[in-house]
């Protein structure tokens, strides 16, 4: 008889932020470097290549090193700590994220705390805080050519970079840790208050 409410994963803003100090690429594109089917790499890879030979540095992170062999222009940085995936995203021009499904994309978010521009699949764990054109390009799943296309207006216009820069940030807040569990803490708080308003209401009756 309660009524529920959705509450979101949090990120970590201690570790996940702007670095004044780091230069940001022009262009490199980061990705998670992991061959799961779920995570689609095949998608990111083939639009990637698909950007000709102009196409931007494609660095990716993670714990398959092997992929490097995939093409002369991809870096992988093996499992970098969590400061270091930050630098990552202070570094780089882009991030992209081609998931199949997400429950929650923590690493798009951490991306947008960082001042990095996204362009992810449309599925059901983005659509919270990636709203497109806004603070994130969305498109759709092996859509290799609208994916090639985003990708390119990303790195080819630095209006929409800084707009979805400034977007991103801005949405980030909402989902910090004290933000998020300040709206538990919160629902918690109505429970207790509900459930003793329903017991005082059995008592008298």
């Amino acid at each position: 008889g309660l009524k529920a409410e959705l509450i979101p994963c949090g990120y970590d803003e201690k570790i996940y932020k702007k670095l004044p100090k780091v230069e940001k690429h022009s262009d490199v594109l980061l990705a998670v470097g992991r061959t799961f089917f779920q995570k689609n790499f095949d998608f990111t890879f083939r639009s990637w290549k698909a950007m000709g030979e102009g196409r931007p540095k494609l660095w990716l992170f993670g714990s398959e090193p092997d992929m490097k062999s995939l093409d002369t222009k991809i870096t992988y940085i093996y499992k970098p700590e969590d400061a270091g995936v930050n630098k990552l995203y202070n570094q780089s021009t882009v991030f992209v994220q081609t998931s199949r499904h997400e429950g929650f994309c923590l690493p798009l978010l951490e991306a947008m705390a960082a001042g990095t521009p996204v362009v992810c699949t449309d599925n059901h764990g983005n659509r919270d805080f990636c709203i497109d054109e806004k603070t994130a390009l969305l498109v759709d799943h092996d859509d290799t050519e609208a994916l090639t296309k985003a990708l390119s207006r990303v790195f080819g216009d630095v209006k929409l970079r800084e707009k979805l820069i400034k977007n991103g940030l801005k949405e980030a807040e909402k989902y910090t840790w004290p933000v998020i569990t300040k709206r538990l803490s919160k629902y918690y708080s109505n429970i207790a208050e509900q459930s003793s308003i329903k017991k005082k209401v059995i008592q008298k009756y």
